[in-house]
């Protein structure tokens, strides 16, 4: 018996959960959140009849004082004396379930049991449903047709954890890839007086489950109708805890990797958890020791209440006193005259330390400053070392870009011949299949016709009933053709969904470029609002900003707590001199032209806040308005630089962009060549140069970016978008108007081309959609033909009897067959024709498929390798900034330092002042200075002084009150301290009487261990001697193990038997199996699912173990076997309450699987 566990824990035993070891009920910690309802567990019993006992009824025990817990060994010595006696009882009780259930039918559960699973996507399947029967239901199939998915679909749709199947981590893994989502769906039986809400769910509970790659998941449980009834998990877990069924027992669903480790693998410790966890023993252990938990915290309470106790006779005996107290009132005032006095000197002391403080703080201040100076030095060097390695990644990512650009033309180019080859092929292999098609029919045809022909020469000399078997002749041939008939509308009808492909094709390809043709009339109108507006010579500059910034400049002009007044947006502050780069030069800004400057970081913080406000978010600069001279580091003067381009009319904005952008060294050459072999010139002519930035050869908005490499000195180039908003910079009203105006017509130029393309695929659409049209056409003449094949076949049947064979009848159908011969030699010419046309276009498609996968993968390498860059690139330019943003902030607060140290100086003064004042405002209230005691503040005897006038005008109240009226005061404290005492009595029984109740409930569910264990044993044993094996169950539940002994041969005089490690492979498989069982009879879930049990059998064992498990299955009245196996069931003898479930490997393109039961 396991060991009773005290009302406290031990401290060593919590560690022990869901280790190596089971934990037995004092050491188990449970981990369920508190809001939910506690699961009662129950085990199966049978002393006479079937029962489930649940523990949750029985009284709770726990003893009061000293703690003792019986000995572990003890809880041994106690299973062994009462084995012989329980193994008796149980021997009986099985016998009498075996008598029985010889002459009892076993029947369906009226709820609880699984009636279909629905899968969608889920790992191999793209959609299966699969019907089971209420009793015995046995799953086959190949290897990899996806029978464990059954399991596994209704372990995770009821609830259970993706890892608890042994299939995959997470939901994610089990959706079938290439898809995004994943439905399970779960029906369940809910009939009978016992059904789970029947007004809600009706006959049948669906418990839907579904999920995606993005990881959303969620339940959806439906009545026998479909229709939502709810949406909650909770909902879910109170449905499964009703039915009982123990989706997360490992011995209830026994998974193939469960059933593998079980049946082959598993050690004794290991049959020892199945055994405790598939009993529900380990769970109603867990549900003890959090009884005692509670207990424990009932326990805490009591110290509680004791405090509480306590308490209120310290009020009492306060009362108490209060009513004889009576203190010098007198003695109070003299007091209080002294602290008055103290308190004067003591302000001044207190002041005179201010003046230490100010001191020490001074020196503070100076050590900050001299250290803020060295941080931004160091700040400046490591700004200069995050730009150079920012550079370099930069330039990595525009090479990137740049390779991308031909790749993408060239798998552009290669996709569109691919398709084209595509159509021609799938032209090719209609056109073969017709031809063959007709070849096929002209064969049949030829054979009629010789039939019939011979048939008439042997009737021909046949005078009686001649003319009856000719129109029966041609009652046959024109079935024959009615079925050609009906055969060429089927054939013609299977090439309709090609046609159709072909049109959605078609139809995506003129949606594809009529997208092209908008964007592109999109922009033109972009550029000729921009040119309306230059020529109007009005607008409002802030529509090419964000749609709040009024609301932001307002709010920047109401705030009164900026030090300095923000400027922005930048944009606002910057002419462009040359509005042919105002494209270029827009793109390359990015943010920055919509950026604020600011001088502090308490402006920055403000104006962020006042950003947050508005919801106008931008940029924010830390800056100096002090203009930053770079004439020193400028490039030579015969050159265009971004800088010189511009005119700027704030100093804090010149200066970001100098920083940000690297304006000054950025040179701008409008010939893409010459700007190229100027980077690839001498050092000489390119000093001080970092960046050149060069127009398009075609396209004047659009332009190239020309850098150099850091480190190798390589020349490398990428391309620049168009800027596609209205421009931020300000620009001279002419140049700008004709800029435009240029950008414009080549715009209109690309709109022609692309409405050229667009009209192109409109046309293919359109032959597409006749083709459609053409062979509904074909299908309407070919039912028109059925139709008349089919009214011959009438009429013939109908003058059958009336006709007489017609002369001449065979030379006719000899000239039908040379006719057909002829017609069948020119179709097979022109079938070989055809055949050769497709084998050349698969040739060349299989050529044109390499090709594009191999541009797909270096495609696929150069981006992996710009994501790469990118990332590296603004990590990099992250840095860079925060690196300026110290610098910024480390001068910042050395202004700031400084002016915080004159301030304290002059502070200093001023409490020197005031000390004076202070000691003759003292002197006047007592001449002598009084001598503070240590630790004695103003405060802490202004304290004193208050507590004292209280205390004494305390005094003065009580002692004006009568002699009554205290012993009244008095009396009720004593009345609410005698209630507090006989509460806490009455809650400390009732804590007892809790611990008493759970002791009682311990020593019943060692009890119930006890039977269980007992009877797991009796069944065992006869379970092996179905096959006449003999053998034993031996379960030590002080060390935690569970081993089997077994012998398979009977007459042998050794009863121990042969441990299972020296039995074969079939024996040890047989012997599990029977284990399993036993162990199955103990338990009281109404389903139990097993998963390749037989995967380690010969033969003889797989047929004696499929019959042993389907006959206990038949003695679990009621229960519902679910059963893999991939072996074929032609041996099992079969009975009307078992379903064999047949899955096929899945197809491609299969929607639903077939079965055969």
């Amino acid at each position: 018996m396991a060991p009773l566990w005290p009302h406290k824990r031990a401290r060593a035993d919590t560690d022990a959960v869901f280790g190596d070891d089971i934990p037995d009920p004092r050491s188990f910690i449970a981990s369920t959140d508190r809001s939910k309802r506690p699961r009662h567990s129950t085990v199966h019993t049978e002393d006479g009849d079937d029962s489930d006992v649940s523990f949750a009824s029985a009284d709770l025990a726990h003893p009061r004082n000293g703690d003792t817990t019986v000995p572990a060994n003890l809880d041994a010595l106690d299973d062994d004396r009462y084995q012989e006696a329980d193994d008796l009882q149980a021997t009986q009780a099985v016998a009498r379930q075996m008598e029985r259930n010889k002459h009892q039918k076993n029947s369906a559960a009226e709820n609880g049991i699984i009636e279909e699973i629905r899968c969608t996507n889920f790992m191999c399947h793209e959609q299966l449903t699969v019907t089971l029967g209420p009793l015995i239901n046995f799953i086959i199939g190949h290897n990899g047709s996806g029978k464990s998915a059954v399991l596994t679909a209704l372990t995770l749709c009821l609830g259970g954890k993706a890892t608890a199947t042994n299939r995959g981590q997470n939901l994610k893994s089990f959706i079938k890839e290439g898809r995004d989502f994943c439905t399970l769906s779960v029906k369940i039986k809910n009939q009978g007086t016992s059904a789970f809400k029947p007004e809600s769910y009706g006959k049948s509970i669906v418990v839907e489950r579904h999920f995606n790659r993005a990881g959303h998941s969620g339940f959806k449980l439906k009545d026998v109708n479909g229709k939502i009834v709810s949406t909650k998990k909770a909902e879910l877990e109170d449905i499964i805890d009703a039915f009982a069924l123990q989706i997360d027992n490992p011995m209830n669903v026994l998974t193939q990797d469960m059933a593998r480790q079980f049946l082959s693998d598993s050690t004794g410790k290991d049959k020892f958890k199945f055994f405790m966890k598939g009993t529900q023993l380990e769970t109603l252990s867990g549900d003890y020791f959090m009884l005692g938990q509670n207990i424990d915290v009932m326990e805490s309470k009591l110290k509680t209440r004791e405090e509480d106790v306590r308490t209120l006779k310290k009020l009492y005996e306060e009362a108490k006193k209060k009513a004889t107290r009576a203190l010098s009132i007198e003695t109070m005032r003299q007091k209080e005259t002294q602290y008055k006095y103290m308190m004067g000197w003591a302000m001044v002391g207190e002041e005179e330390q201010k003046v230490d403080e100010y001191d020490a703080e001074i020196e503070r201040v100076a050590n900050i400053i001299q250290d803020k100076h060295k941080e931004a030095d160091e700040a400046s060097t490591r700004y200069e070392r995050a730009h150079e390695s920012w550079l370099a990644v930069d330039a990595r990512v525009r090479e990137c870009q740049q390779a991308l650009v031909p790749l993408q033309e060239q798998k552009d180019m290669l996709k569109g011949q691919f398709d084209a080859n595509k159509d021609s092929l799938i032209q090719k292999q209609a056109d073969e299949r017709g031809i063959m098609e007709l070849i096929r029919a002209k064969e049949k045809t030829i054979r009629n016709i010789k039939a019939e022909i011979q048939e008439h020469r042997r009737r021909q000399a046949d005078a009686d009933g001649g003319r009856q078997a000719q129109k029966v002749q041609e009652l046959e041939n024109a079935k024959l053709a009615a079925q050609m008939a009906k055969d060429d509308l089927s054939q013609h009808q299977e090439k309709l969904p090609d046609l159709e492909r072909e049109l959605r094709q078609r139809e995506e390809e003129y949606q594809k470029r009529s997208g092209y043709v908008h964007n592109k009339q999109e922009e033109i109108r972009t550029i000729q609002t921009t040119i309306r507006r230059i020529q109007q010579g009005h607008g409002n500059w802030m529509s090419a900003y964000h749609q709040n910034l009024p609301n932001l400049l307002r709010a920047i002009d109401g705030e009164k707590g900026f030090q300095e007044p923000p400027v922005g947006p930048m944009g606002r502050y910057v002419q462009i001199l040359k509005p042919e780069w105002s494209s270029i030069l827009e793109k390359q800004s990015g943010q920055s032209l919509s950026a604020f400057v600011v001088t502090s970081k308490a402006d920055s913080n403000l104006l962020l806040a006042l950003m947050r406000r508005v919801n106008c978010t931008s940029p924010i600069y830390i800056g100096n308005s002090r203009p930053i001279d770079t004439t020193p580091h400028e490039p030579n003067a015969t050159v265009d630089t971004w800088l010189r381009v511009l005119k700027f009319t704030n100093d804090l904005v010149r200066n970001q962009m100098i920083i940000n952008q690297g304006i000054d060294q950025t040179v701008l050459i409008p010939d893409r060549q010459t700007a190229w072999d100027f980077m690839n010139g001498p050092p000489a002519e390119r000093k001080n140069v970092r960046h050149c930035f060069a127009m398009h050869d075609k396209y004047q908005k659009q332009g190239h970016a020309i850098m150099i490499k850091a480190g190798t000195g390589a020349v490398n180039m990428e391309p620049i978008q168009a800027w596609t908003k209205e421009y931020r910079m300000q620009a001279e009203k002419e140049s700008q108007l004709n800029a435009e105006k240029a950008s414009l017509e080549l715009l209109q130029q690309e709109l022609r081309d692309l409405q050229d393309i667009a009209k192109d695929c409109k046309n293919r659409c359109h032959r597409a959609d006749q083709a459609i049209k053409s062979h509904s056409q074909q299908t309407r003449q070919l039912r028109l033909e059925q139709q008349r094949t089919q009214e011959a076949v009438d009429r013939l049947e109908e003058e059958l009897n009336d006709v007489t064979p017609v002369a001449g009848e065979i030379e006719r159908l000899e000239e039908d067959l040379a006719e057909q011969i002829r017609k069948k030699g020119l179709d097979t010419g022109q079938f070989e024709d055809v055949v050769n046309d497709r084998d050349r276009i698969n040739e060349d498609q299989r050529k044109l498929k390499r090709e594009l996968e191999e541009v797909e993968r270096l495609f696929q390498e150069v981006q992996e390798e710009q994501t790469k860059a990118e990332i590296k690139s603004n990590k990099l330019r992250g840095k860079r900034e925060d690196a300026l943003q110290q610098k910024n902030q480390c001068l910042e607060d050395v202004s700031a330092a400084e002016m915080e140290r004159t301030e304290l100086e002059r502070m200093r003064e001023e409490q020197l002042q005031a000390i004076e004042e202070l000691k003759e405002q003292a002197r006047s209230i007592c001449s002598e200075r009084m001598e503070i005691l240590r630790g004695e503040t103003f405060k802490s005897i202004e304290k004193k002084l208050q507590r004292l006038i209280k205390d004494r005008e305390q005094s003065e109240r009580e002692l004006g009150g009568s002699q009554e009226e205290l012993l009244a005061k008095a009396s009720e404290a004593k009345i609410s301290l005698n209630h507090a005492k006989a509460e806490f009595r009455s809650l400390d029984k009732t804590a007892q009487q809790l611990k008493i109740s759970l002791d009682d409930r311990g020593r019943r569910w060692q009890k119930f261990r006890r039977h269980i264990a007992s009877r797991a044993r009796i069944t065992f044993g006869y379970l092996l001697s179905e096959r006449a094996f003999r053998g034993q169950l031996v379960i030590d539940q002080l060390a935690k193990n569970l081993e089997i002994h077994v012998e398979p041969d009977i007459t042998r005089a050794n009863a121990d038997g042969r441990q299972a490690k020296t039995l074969s492979g079939g024996e040890k498989s047989f012997s599990t199996i029977c284990l399993l069982l036993a162990l199955w009879d103990a338990m009281g879930s109404p389903i139990r699912c097993l998963d390749e049990f037989d995967v380690f059998m010969d033969n003889v064992n797989r047929d004696i173990s499929m019959k042993m498990m389907i006959g206990a299955a038949r003695r679990a009245v009621g229960r519902q076997y679910i059963l893999i196996t991939p072996q074929a069931m032609g041996n099992v003898p079969l009975e009307e309450d078992v379903k064999i479930i047949k899955m096929r490997d899945p197809e491609r393109g299969q929607t639903t699987l077939q079965f055969n039961n």
